[in-house]
């Protein structure tokens, strides 16, 4: 995120890890960086740090020595204690994290930047540096957002046959997981996590409340904040299974039959010919290869798009409508090609995408294909609607509380408070 960055005489150019691995050739002064530089950099406040910790253990405590000694506190305490919980995760998580650091360490490149660089310094870095161009979709990080929906964060294809590179990593990005299950394990995590936040309400379940009403919404809602994250998320492994939707060999044969008539109407024949050879050798050994190998140069699937539209007789071959294809009229091939097409370019699910492959292919969810979203989204809204309502009902019970909930605990008023004085 912008800590190392190229540079040479003729512009700077930000380097992310994955640059860093990828550029074996690149001829560069590598600076020895150790991990005291890294924290010389970064501009993290220990003292607000500390505190923020100071009052946010002073609000846990208060409400743990309020319980033992059987002291109201408020439904307002509560919500507080649930962000105080996760204000406490958060800092540990980003503990060792660098904070505002605003220059780069600087990696001096011998090789030359393009005139780009000197010329317009809003480039991407891919097309800043040549070697950049090489880079494949591949990443060392995961968005959990794409996560959540089943979706790769490789490169995205567009119909020009050309990838979508993000010049930055997104904020929401973790690590890759590389083990054998379909769904990432920090889904569970969140789900769990979720779970026990929306939980934490259930301390006031039976709290005194102003109305009746109130304290049924609050029960409610609790219900709902726990339950929906976890239900919403749940859903993914669910969404992940997939069905047969052909015969795979049969539906490689079409493709071989597809790739030959297409051939009499291309303006350039080296490209299909050799796909034809990649896919009767795959046929042939039985391998199970992926069809954007066979089928994509590096970056560039316009060949596929090419043919979904003479499959479709679109495009450059409307005129072909007066001399159809028999495939053209299979429906079954017609559709389970433009759901590879999809997988390809990066639309469908993962394990939909994983599947994409000689031997294995045609497959299709096992649950249509908003089901996943559709919960998600749902879920998601009655999350925010029950957090909103708990929040409401927290400010709105201050008008009549238990007289306990104002007295002072024996031992916490000595803890030192930053701002109102709590007790």
């Amino acid at each position: 995120m912008g800590g190392f960055m190229y540079v040479n005489g003729e512009g700077r150019v930000l380097a992310t890890a994955q640059h860093l691995a990828e550029a074996k050739d690149l001829s560069y002064a590598n600076p020895e960086t150790t991990v005291e530089d890294i924290k010389d950099k970064s501009k993290q406040d220990w003292l607000a740090k500390l505190f923020a910790a100071l009052q946010i253990s002073q609000l846990i405590l208060s409400v743990i020595t309020r319980h033992i000694q059987g002291v109201d506190f408020s439904q307002l305490e509560t919500v507080t204690l649930s962000f105080a919980i996760c204000g406490v995760l958060i800092y540990w998580t980003y503990f060792h994290k660098p904070q505002n650091i605003e220059r780069p360490i600087e990696l001096k490149t011998d090789t030359p930047l393009s005139n780009d660089v000197s010329q317009n310094k809003d480039n991407d870095a891919q097309k800043a540096i040549p070697w950049f161009s090489s880079l494949q979709s591949e990443k060392t990080f995961d968005s959990f957002w794409a996560i959540m929906l089943n979706k790769q964060t490789g490169s995205k294809k567009t119909d020009s046959g050309k990838s979508e590179k993000a010049p930055r990593i997104s904020n929401d990005n973790i690590p890759v997981y590389k083990g054998n299950n379909d769904v990432y394990p920090a889904v569970y995590l969140l789900a769990l996590a979720s779970g026990l936040f929306g939980a934490i309400h259930a301390i006031a379940w039976r709290f005194e409340f102003p109305t009746d009403a109130e304290k049924l919404l609050w029960q409610i809602a609790t219900c709902i904040s726990a339950a929906s994250p976890v239900l919403g998320l749940l859903v993914i492994p669910f969404a992940q299974f997939t069905k047969t939707s052909g015969d795979p060999e049969l539906f490689a044969g079409n493709c071989l039959r597809l790739m030959q008539e297409y051939s009499w109407h291309a303006s350039s024949t080296s490209r299909i010919t050799d796909a034809i050879e990649e896919l009767e050798n795959a046929i042939a050994k039985g391998e199970l290869k992926k069809y954007s190998a066979i089928f994509c140069e590096t970056g560039d699937n316009s060949l596929m798009i090419d043919l979904r539209d003479f499959l479709d007789l679109k495009g450059n071959f409307e005129n072909l409508r007066t001399e159809p294809f028999e495939l053209h009229d299979d429906k079954g091939f017609v559709q389970n090609f433009h759901r590879l097409v999809n997988s390809v370019n990066g639309t469908e699910t993962k394990k939909i995408e994983d599947a994409a492959r000689t031997g294995v292919w045609p497959r299709q969810p096992l649950l249509p294909r908003g089901v996943n979203q559709g919960v998600l989204y749902s879920t998601g809204f009655l999350y925010c609607a029950s957090r909103l309502i708990i929040l409401a009902i927290s400010f709105s019970s201050l008008r009549k509380m238990p007289g306990s909930v104002y007295t002072a605990t024996n031992w916490t008023e000595y803890m030192p408070t930053f701002g109102a004085m709590g007790g």
